[in-house]
């Protein structure tokens, strides 16, 4: 990779960027806003723009919000589109709200429930309110905060064999699998991945820029975002870095369109990249982020997780050597946070905290939200001042947090990664690995404790950067944690902790080794300044 990064020694200890963002940027997908609706058929053009306010104002209403991506395609759009399919061609509902493809009804199998909504909402949206993006821009400025659109390059929601005939398919993915990228692997079992469109074709990237120039020149907005994230890859196995130039030329050319609809709409549209968490992984995917960046094509880089899984250990640091300012960094916060499946945990306030205190002190300039949304209310009833608050990165070091963590997660085919987990199994009375947690901002002076969780009966010594944690009873553990068998939960001793990185070590006193995965959780726990 000639393009490939340049390491410095000094880059784990980054300093933070000059520059900040005025607040956070969420993205809100298709699939919430219309969603989240019911019915809206024979609604009028007021009660549809209450709808829009609503969800505006669940993100922006306490403020700290500089820009709300929408996204409005899965491969489908979910906007009058002349160049892709959209949502509601071919699809026809009945007097008994029966939802129809082409003549064919659907059921469960299909993910009728969903879609039947998303039909319920979208079309009547569309109909009665053409003007809908004109007032959701304009709303959006009365609130203070940008309204950017979100493009989706390869959404792959449910393009397993045998789901061709979900409503989410563009027509040119479902007759056309010679441009899928790994079509040949559906002989047997396969992930949504290999069905992916290939780049490496001009038809391919032909199709995507058209949408794009569609997306930015009849609808007014503040920029655009690629979410290189739903899904990648993005080439026929082996062609990643071959193909690099390709995807390069790719963003010059959305970055001319963004050009041109600066020229029609009169003001600055930004460009924005959602990538991998790892630097290594978005190169071996072709996604030549520092020849973006040298030839600025791009404003905000936002390293992301590939699935819905927070990356504790996302790559700030190295992601700011390569994208010193102007470019804006804004890490991915998503929907959860998991060591394993079985221990897996919704995001909450301070864990959301948490991660955005990581993030600044390792040089982010704001942090990024992903499946943040108001359905997940009751999950989460304070995301409102989560956004009014993660932006802000003294008042978020001055928070009790809770900072886990948490996978990686997949990227790419070959990949360049390995695990980064060291507590596995573990012998008998040895230190057998540790798990390094960077807690942000501010810790000195304050009370903080490790929380540990196992699928098993655990009897351990933990210690924290070489201190001995005196335990503490479970009861101190926080209220929210996946279903665990034990917790273990222990004081850091004062004047151990230190913004930033910390190691967190554990020592086996059981009689018998640790099998491989019995440690299924780690957090350290920091409290209000």
């Amino acid at each position: 990779m000639k393009n490939g990064i340049v390491l410095a020694v000094a880059l784990a200890t980054a300093a933070p960027s000059a520059t900040f963002a005025r607040g956070v940027f969420i993205n809100s997908d298709a699939w919430n806003f219309f969603f989240t609706g019911e019915d809206w058929r024979g609604y009028t053009v007021d009660q549809l723009k209450r709808e829009i306010e609503k969800d505006v104002d669940w993100y922006a209403g306490k403020g700290g919000v500089e820009a709300i991506f929408y996204n409005l395609n899965f491969q489908r759009c979910f906007w009058p589109t002349k160049v892709g399919t959209p949502y509601w061609k071919d699809l026809e509902i009945d007097a008994a709200t029966n939802l129809y493809l082409r003549g064919v009804k659907l059921g469960a199998k299909d993910g009728v429930d969903e879609y039947r909504r998303m039909f319920l909402t979208a079309k009547p949206m569309w109909d009665v309110f053409p003007d809908f993006l004109k007032y959701r821009y304009e709303y959006c400025h009365r609130k203070g905060v940008e309204m950017w659109h979100s493009l989706r390059v390869n959404d792959l929601h449910h393009a397993q064999k045998g789901a061709e005939g979900r409503p989410q398919h563009g027509d040119l993915w479902r007759t056309r699998p010679d441009l899928h990228r790994a079509e040949y692997r559906t002989a047997g079992k396969h992930q949504w991945s290999d069905r992916g469109f290939d780049y490496g074709l001009e038809e391919v990237r032909a199709y995507h820029l058209a949408l794009a120039r569609e997306y930015l020149l009849d609808y007014e907005s503040d920029g655009m975002e690629l979410d290189f994230m739903r899904h990648a890859p993005f080439f026929r196995p082996g062609f990643d870095e071959a193909n690099a130039p390709l995807m390069t030329q790719f963003v010059r050319d959305v970055r001319k369109l963004c050009d041109l609809a600066e020229k029609k709409w009169g003001h600055e549209l930004r460009l924005a990249v959602r990538v991998p968490a790892y630097p290594a992984d978005a190169l071996g995917m072709g996604m030549d982020v520092p020849a973006w960046v040298r030839e600025k094509l791009v404003d905000v880089v936002i390293p992301s997780p590939m699935g819905l899984d927070t990356v504790s250990d996302t790559q700030v640091a190295l992601w700011r050597a390569t994208c010193p300012p102007p470019v804006t960094l804004a890490p991915c916060i998503d929907y959860e946070m998991k060591i394993r499946w079985e221990a897996r945990l919704l995001f909450d306030m301070p864990t959301d905290l948490g991660f955005a205190s990581s993030f600044f002190n390792q040089g982010a300039d704001t942090v990024y939200f992903y499946n943040h949304y108001p359905r997940d209310r009751d999950t989460h009833p304070d995301m409102p001042d989560t956004f009014a608050t993660c932006g802000d990165r003294a008042k978020v070091a001055k928070l009790a947090r809770r900072c886990v963590l948490t996978d990686g997660g997949p990227a790419g085919e070959g990949r360049y990664w390995t695990s980064r987990f060291p507590i596995w199994g573990m012998t008998q009375n040895d230190f057998c690995g540790g798990a390094k947690i960077n807690v942000g901002d501010g810790v000195k002076g304050r009370a903080a404790k490790v929380v540990l969780g196992a699928s098993c009966d655990v009897f351990v010594d933990v210690y924290v950067n070489g201190a001995k944690c005196a335990p503490l009873s479970d009861s101190e553990a926080p209220k929210r944690l996946p279903k665990l068998h034990r917790v273990v939960v222990a004081e850091i001793p004062g004047g151990v902790l230190h913004d930033g990185w910390n190691l967190v070590e554990v020592v086996n006193r059981a009689k018998e080794p640790l099998g491989e995965w019995r440690l299924a959780w780690c957090e350290i726990d920091v409290d209000a300044k």
